[in-house]
Order: structure tokens, then sequence, then C-alpha cells
């Protein structure tokens, strides 16, 4: 496989690409507006030496996925059974828990819980100087960074049997969570994004927490964490705040300014109406979760661990809010049989695509 690159003038030449905003990948915003900058074309000829060995691989490909994908719903209907058994068996079992006392005779005994949260803590961001009296609170920093995408077509060659691709780059500025930095392009030099972050998104949870007099281990206090749709926007926190920590304020003010409208801090001030390469925004959210529904075997000193089936699987559930248990086994039987009919429709795609790939 032969492969070249067009190798047009950054003024744009004679490519037909749109190069007029790429001066700010040297800091200039002009594709502030979130604009896309197409640069660069990746041209390979595969012969048909080439497509020959690619047809044979992918073959042996196709194959495998086809062979997989039997494995596939062999091990999601032996899941789907095991998983429905043991929610069953363990909601036969159930007992009622009380949530101002641990009863013993209840010890090694599946029991089901639906009480507050108690002695919630507060937790801080000291690089922001942002508490909030939650179990769980998030910051989110996002940078303004190039992402690349690319678009490939081929098309056979009219005699020799062979293959030319031709792979258009194009460049957009987006803000993200996550360093892009993977780039492939012919002139991905010239989007280069900034390596060094001021701040990282970050996580605090409650080291403890009790729902009643019972202590949640580590698991359960991890998806009390997780629940998304309890994460709210910190509202309270104002731009005063932040202006306040070392390194926020120059001689021209305060860096941060606030957008109530998406709850977000940016770090471009108020002399800039858009944003540039290597800016910063920042929005914090906290857990509204004030009770919780549990269903475990509960152990010595009133705490959780999960019910294990003969089977080997288990029942351990746990939802924020106030839920009786027939309702939790319910909800764990419905998402046991979304999840089943989810896999089995994987395991039918990819036994299509093994007979397409040898077809």
């Amino acid at each position: 496989m032969s492969e070249y690159d067009d190798d047009h003038d950054f003024d744009g030449g004679t490519s037909g690409f749109d190069t007029s905003h790429v001066s700010s990948a040297f800091g200039f915003d002009d594709n502030a507006d979130g604009g896309t900058v197409y640069d660069g074309t990746r041209y390979t000829h595969t012969s048909w030496v080439g497509r020959g060995k690619n047809a044979c691989c992918g073959v042996l490909f196709g194959i495998a996925l086809f062979v997989g994908s039997f494995a596939l719903l062999g091990w999601n209907e032996l899941r789907a059974v095991n998983t429905a058994d043991a929610l069953r068996e363990c909601g036969s079992q159930i007992r009622e828990a009380e949530c101002d006392q641990v009863d013993e005779l209840y010890t090694d005994h599946v029991v089901h819980i639906s009480c507050g949260l108690r002695d919630i803590p507060t937790l801080q961001d000291d690089d922001f100087g942002v508490s909030y009296t939650t179990v769980a609170l998030h910051r989110k920093v996002e940078m303004r960074q190039w992402r690349e995408d690319s678009e490939k077509r081929c098309k056979k060659d009219n005699v020799g049997g062979g293959e030319t691709c031709h792979e258009e780059y194009s460049y957009t500025k987006v803000w993200s969570s996550e360093a892009l930095d993977n780039f492939h392009g012919p002139h991905a030099d010239r989007y280069q994004n900034p390596s060094y972050w001021d701040y990282r998104s970050r996580d605090w949870v409650a080291e403890r927490m009790s729902a009643g007099v019972y202590q949640l281990p580590p698991t359960l206090r991890s998806r009390v964490a997780q629940c998304h749709s309890c994460m709210e926007v910190v509202s309270n926190v104002s731009a005063d705040t932040i202006c306040s920590r070392p390194g926020s304020t120059t001689p021209q003010g305060c860096l941060w300014t606030a957008t109530p409208s998406d709850g977000y801090f940016r770090n471009w001030g108020q002399e800039r109406k858009q944003p540039m390469l290597g800016d910063l925004r920042v929005r914090f959210t906290q857990s509204t979760a004030r009770d919780v529904s549990v269903v475990g075997v509960q152990t010595r000193g009133g705490s959780f661990r999960p019910y294990v089936h003969k089977n080997g699987y288990t029942c351990f559930l746990l939802a924020v809010g106030e839920k009786d248990s027939a309702t939790m086994i319910a909800d764990a039987q419905h998402d046991n049989v979304t999840l089943a009919w989810v896999l089995r429709l994987a395991g039918l795609l990819a036994n299509w695509l093994g007979l397409l790939a040898n077809w």
C-alpha cells in the first residue's frame, strides 16, 4: 500500500479546502463560533495483492466474529436465567428492617431498608473555595481544544484491480474534559492543543454514609455518588468566591466570570466575548440524594453484603429515594430482561456481520 499527502501551501493553494481560519491555531480565534476548518487530505493506494491480503484478513475476522456471536448469545442466556433466579430467591427471603435500630436477629439474612441519609458531610474544593453539604461533589473542567475528524472515500481503479482512497481531515474547536491530542492528519502539527491544564475534573465522595443506623459499604456509597439523575448544578457559588482564590486576579481584574445560564465559570474574563484555544470553563454539581433504599444481607454491626445464590450470581440492590422491596426486585428483573435483549441483538448483529464478511 502506498501513501502520500497533499502538499499545498498553507495559504490554501489549489486543494479546495478553506484554510482561512487556520491562524487561530496560533492564538487567534477566528473559529470561536465552533466552525469547521478543512485542512489536509491523505491519499492511499492499495494494489490487487494488498486487497487480496485484506480480503483474507476479513474472512478470518468474519469467522471469528461468527463463532464469537454464538459464545456471546450462549453466555447471555445463561447470565439472564441465573440472574433472574438469584433475584427471585433473594426477593422471597426479604425481611423489613427498621431505620432506627439494628436487629441482630436479622444478621446474615436478606433485609430491606428505606431510610434517610444521616450525618451528610460538607465536601470542599480547596482549589476554588467551593463547599457544599452533600454526599458527592463533582468539578467538571473543560478546555477549548481542536478536535480532528476525518471522512474517507475509496474508489476502485479502472485497471489493475487496485483501490485508491482519499481521507479528508477537518478541525473544529470544541469544549472537552479530555485532552485531545491523537491527531493523524498531514497538517496535524498546525492544530496542537495546550498540554498543561491548570485544573482537571475531580470528584469528592463522602468517606462514610449511613442510612438510618446502617453503614453503607464502599460498593453502595459508589452507587449513590454515581447517580447521574441525582446531580444538580451548584447554584449558590458566586464569582466573588472564585475570584478570591490565589492566582485568580490580574491587574485587569478577575480572570473568572460566571455564566448563570449554564452554571459555568469561565476564565477569559469580561474583556473577551469569545473563548480562545486553551481557555477553561468549570462547573460544579452536587448530589441531591437524601434517602436510599437497600436490599442485601445484613452483617453484624449494621452494614450490608451481597446475597449470593447457589449458582454464584448475586443480589445487592440500591435505589436513591424511597422504594419498597417488591418494586426494587421488579426493577432489577426488568433491567435484567432489557440487558438480555440488548445482548441478543448485539449477538445477532455480530452473527450477521460475520456472515457478511465471508459473503
